[in-house]
């Protein structure tokens, strides 16, 4: 409990710290109280909107079992009725957040205005010098930038001509949703908005203490550049899906996998269990004998990935459904038993979505029993070794 209250508070101060930075023009230091006043401003709104939250929660499991249960025709005005019933009390708690968060604001503005502002020191006199260093800053952060960028605009074209437009849209608001579900750590470096809030408040500082104004609005904005690339690429939909057991030789597929088939790609393997601890330190030692990257003080396995979706356990069962029916391509992992994969090819064993779901079992062990019993025989051709995974896929690249 503690940590999420101290994440949030860093989201909340931050916050405050770029709504300060639009207002005060190159003084965001010299007002703390102003800072202060739309801190509590900004913790009060996450906690009104809390309802909301649950509200907007409840509503889309109702149009899930709606779908799920009803006859199209009936589904669709249980759908109609149900969302402008939310909507009507959505509008209506909003109106009086709005109006109480604004009363809030003009009580604290008005206290804030009778404290003095702090004296800061004058900005440093700048020279030939300071434009020397400032123009070698502003070319590092452009290439920071063009290097940030181009990994997004990729991966987004691939999603493009896989997914079309439209569902490329819906899949970037399934995956805010879907980072908003995930555990503690990863919501607050995955989820947009609520990470960047930090990042923001250092472009901001950036912008304050950069002592020439000409270079600190454009020095501010790459650096803000570089944080909405990293934030567009953690919301960017899938275009296939892994799942399996958290297992050493399952990370190693689904890496090896990434690195064929396309990085477009998302799983729920769990990187802080044993096994996963396992994996990084033998990919670590990869890197350090090949020399790919540094992997010292930055390496650590806990840390957020963007390419996983492990949320949290009761998420489990509604996150892996909408994903399989989302995304145009699934590889299962069979090759260890586990209750939880066997209810994923349960799911799986539907016409609609078995056609696009290739099975990985092990050759010398053969399919195991529990999953042979509930693969229908018209999909077995789709259970496959790991060379004729590889190979099915090239085949059907090759033939588009």
């Amino acid at each position: 409990m503690l940590g999420w209250l101290i994440d949030w508070a860093m989201v909340v101060v931050s916050a405050a710290l770029v709504g300060e930075a639009f207002v005060s023009k190159r003084g965001l230091i010299s007002y703390p109280a102003h800072i202060g006043a739309r801190a509590a401003v900004i913790a009060a709104a996450l906690l009104l909107s809390i309802p909301l939250e649950f509200t907007a929660e409840m509503w889309w499991r109702g149009v899930q079992r709606a779908r799920r249960e009803y006859d199209r025709r009936f589904a669709a005005t249980f759908i109609r009725f149900g969302t402008a019933v939310t909507l009507l009390m959505a509008a209506i708690y909003s109106a009086l957040v709005i109006w109480l968060l604004r009363w809030m604001w003009r009580s604290l503005a008005r206290l804030a205005a009778t404290i003095d502002p702090l004296h800061i020191v004058e900005r440093p006199k700048v020279g030939a010098s300071w434009v020397v260093g400032l123009l070698a800053a502003t070319a590092l952060l452009a290439w920071w930038a063009a290097r940030s960028l181009y990994p997004t605009v990729r991966n987004y074209r691939v999603c493009i001509r896989e997914l079309g437009l439209g569902h490329t849209l819906r899949g970037v608001a399934m995956m805010v949703l879907l980072r908003l579900r995930q555990p503690r750590r990863s919501f607050f470096r995955m989820t947009p908005v609520i990470a960047d809030m930090l990042p923001f408040a250092l472009c901001a500082g950036l912008y304050e203490v950069v002592p020439i104004a000409s270079f600190a609005a454009p020095m501010a904005f790459l650096a803000a550049s570089i944080v909405i690339a990293m934030s567009l690429d953690r919301i960017r939909p899938p275009t296939w899906l892994f799942l399996g057991t958290s297992d050493y030789e399952a990370f190693w597929v689904f890496d090896d996998l990434r690195h064929n088939w396309g990085v477009t790609a998302l799983c729920l393997l769990d990187r802080g269990s044993e096994k996963g601890y396992m994996f990084y330190q033998a990919e670590r030692e990869m890197w350090a004998r090949e020399r790919r990257m540094p992997v010292g003080i930055f390496y650590d396995p806990s840390q957020p990935r963007v390419w996983n979706v492990r949320t949290r356990p009761d998420m489990w069962e509604h996150t892996v459904l909408l994903l399989i029916d989302y995304v145009p391509r699934i590889v299962v992992d069979l090759r260890q038993p586990s209750e939880f994969v066997l209810e994923e090819v349960k799911w799986l064993s539907e016409p609609s979505r078995i056609e696009k779901t290739l099975f990985l079992f092990d050759e010398e062990t053969g399919l195991l029993p529990e999953y042979a019993a509930v693969i229908p025989e018209p999909a077995r051709g789709r259970v496959l070794t790991g060379p004729a995974l590889y190979s099915y896929y090239s085949e059907s690249a090759a033939a588009l």
